[in-house]
């Protein structure tokens, strides 16, 4: 079991985490970043960054009535006084080993990038393997929810990154249409999946659509 020292400051981490997530456009091919981004390569950042057109009560709604199974429960939002930075960070616990984060744009409160983070348990391998298992049911569920017209070809995509572990760099970043799916390794303890939306131009092949 996790130490309540722990989880008071696990939020902080996967927030850490996800401000750091590389977001400047790669090629459809899967794509390594070889080193941490600064605040300026972060495309959520910026005035005129993308957002789904969703919000965390309407994506919590939907998932919850869609999938009885699993559930997301209430994210939390995370205090920031600074009202000049254009976000808002909130989080939520989905078991003692997965949660989830969202980046979202001040004001409207849509998601400009949602997390996945999971906390990793080498020292035993049946645990970890349950959670790695829950966690791809998650994946697979929210990669549906933000793009209904995915294919199973594009799903196994997404799951493939999530699988990429620790071979080349912490960083690795895959587009699918108008949506880009991002994972961040920290060393071998945590791992972070993001689901963000691109910002496309007009001349941009739309493979899958954002709902």
């Amino acid at each position: 079991m996790i130490k309540a020292s722990t989880l008071s400051t696990l939020y902080l981490i996967i927030i850490s985490i996800a401000l750091c997530l590389p977001t400047s456009v790669f090629a459809t091919e899967m794509s390594v970043a070889q080193k941490q981004p600064s605040k300026d390569d972060i495309a959520y950042l910026k005035q005129d960054a993308p957002v789904f057109e969703m919000t965390i009560p309407e994506l919590r709604a939907k998932f919850n009535q869609q999938n009885p199974l699993l559930s997301l429960n209430e994210y939390k939002i995370i205090t920031n006084h600074d009202i000049a930075i254009p976000l808002v960070r909130a989080a939520t616990r989905i078991t003692p080993y997965l949660y989830s984060s969202a980046i979202l744009e001040r004001g409207s409160e849509k998601i400009k990038s949602l997390q996945l983070t999971l906390i990793h348990t080498p020292d035993a391998p049946e645990l970890e393997k349950r959670n790695r298992e829950i966690t791809t049911q998650y994946i697979i569920t929210l990669v549906t929810q933000f793009d209904p017209s995915i294919t199973q070809e594009q799903i196994q995509e997404a799951l493939n990154l999530f699988a990429f572990k620790n071979q080349t760099s912490d960083y690795i970043s895959h587009d699918v249409g108008a949506i880009r799916y991002i994972i961040a390794h920290e060393d071998d303890q945590l791992t972070t999946f993001a689901i963000e939306p691109i910002k496309l131009s007009l001349n941009s092949k739309i493979v899958s659509a954002i709902p």
